[in-house]
């Protein structure tokens, strides 16, 4: 019993040093979002005109970024220099098109022996409203956030971000399934799933948004991968930690 106690210990400890390295590479993103000259983590724009997160000096590992998402992803793709990651999520409810997916694509070249994460791009449909201004000012509440990392949280400060630059209801409305939503007054209700979606139709994410008089966000809660994000523009603040138990359990 003795021997059993102790290997069970010494997994603990090896868990929480592995958690620990993770955090360190999670603050490391953190200070490189407040370094300005020369800028470590830019918005780019493809060709194409696919929006692009880009780590100039990447921290996060491919492992790093799965263990913080809790699920594996929709598709991977090794090729000789990098892992490409998809996690693709469509609305429940409805009949889904191809344009109604929301897609992260995710891209790990190997540094230094490792795979890391170089570039994450935005879903198609949000390059429409999150404008280059609105990242920005996003990116630097970033920079000013703090971070709780051994209970995987962080608070933001949103006072400096210009309301007008916010999305419109009228402007989800227009580029998001219609479908998957519920309405009521000035709220809207979105459910994804991730593919593919299981048999219990199990979901990835739950967004529920409300908005002011002139139709700008107010405030949400919403509830991605294992995290919830909640926002509040009339206090000016924003949160994000870990579901509760008892939420995820909602999200089923």
């Amino acid at each position: 019993m003795r021997s059993s106690a102790t290997a069970r210990y010494l997994c603990l400890v090896i868990l929480l040093l592995l958690q620990g390295c993770i955090y360190d590479r999670i603050l490391q993103s953190k200070a490189q979002l407040c370094k300005v000259q020369p800028a470590q983590i830019v918005v780019e724009t493809s060709p194409t005109g696919a929006r692009s997160v880009v780590f100039k000096q990447p921290t996060l590992t491919l492992k790093d970024v799965v263990w913080l998402l809790g699920a594996d992803p929709s598709s991977r793709v090794d090729t000789a220099s990098a892992v490409h990651l998809t996690y693709a999520s469509v609305p429940l409810g409805g009949t889904a098109t191809a344009r109604d997916e929301l897609v992260l694509e995710l891209v790990f070249p190997k540094v230094d022996g490792t795979y890391k994460l170089h570039r994450a791009q935005i879903p198609a449909q949000f390059e429409q409203i999150l404008s280059f201004r609105l990242i920005d000012e996003a990116m630097r509440a970033v920079c000013r956030s703090k971070i709780y990392p051994a209970s995987l949280r962080a608070e933001f400060d949103l006072t400096n971000i210009d309301k007008t630059a916010l999305p419109t209801r009228a402007q989800l409305l227009s580029i998001l399934n219609e479908s998957a939503i519920e309405q009521g007054g000035d709220s809207l209700e979105y459910r994804y799933c991730l593919k593919p979606c299981a048999s219990n139709r199990q979901r990835l994410s739950h967004w529920r948004m409300a908005f002011d008089r002139d139709g700008r966000l107010e405030a949400a809660a919403v509830g991605y991968f294992r995290y919830e994000f909640t926002l509040d523009m009339h206090s000016g603040k924003a949160r994000i930690a870990l579901r509760s138990s008892s939420a995820q359990a909602k999200m089923r």
